[in-house]
């Protein structure tokens, strides 16, 4: 609604949301059973499909993009540690463009998992 809110604003902030959903539930096409194309074929409807599709029971092995992530997560945390103390400008904007660089790759495996083409 638009206007002046003069109360409290929550405001919810997910440190790396996606890989950690990804992560938590070790999604992975090494890991999630998808049905072939003549199943989805068969199927009639999305949520037909989606019954279908059976996700890791907490048993498998880490797939590897939960395992990418997870690296790629802790390089983003060193990186910013790093930040707090560096006081060279040249090195801080360093570390700056490959803190963002490993958030936004992060966050593309993601898109790439709904992309079905994506290889």
């Amino acid at each position: 609604k638009v206007g002046l809110y003069d109360d409290f604003v929550m405001l919810l902030d997910f440190n790396s949301l996606y890989p950690s959903i990804i992560q938590e539930h070790n999604i992975c096409f090494t890991t999630v059973d998808r049905p072939d194309e003549q199943q989805v074929a068969k199927c009639g409807s999305e949520a037909e499909l989606m019954a279908r599709t059976q996700l890791a029971d907490g048993t498998a092995e880490e797939g590897v993009l939960p395992q990418v992530l997870r690296r790629l997560v802790e390089s983003r945390r060193d990186v910013k540690a790093a930040i707090k103390s560096e006081r060279n400008p040249q090195r801080l904007q360093t570390l700056e463009i490959r803190q963002k660089a490993l958030k936004l790759t992060a966050n593309s495996m993601y898109g790439c998992l709904g992309f079905q083409n994506s290889r």
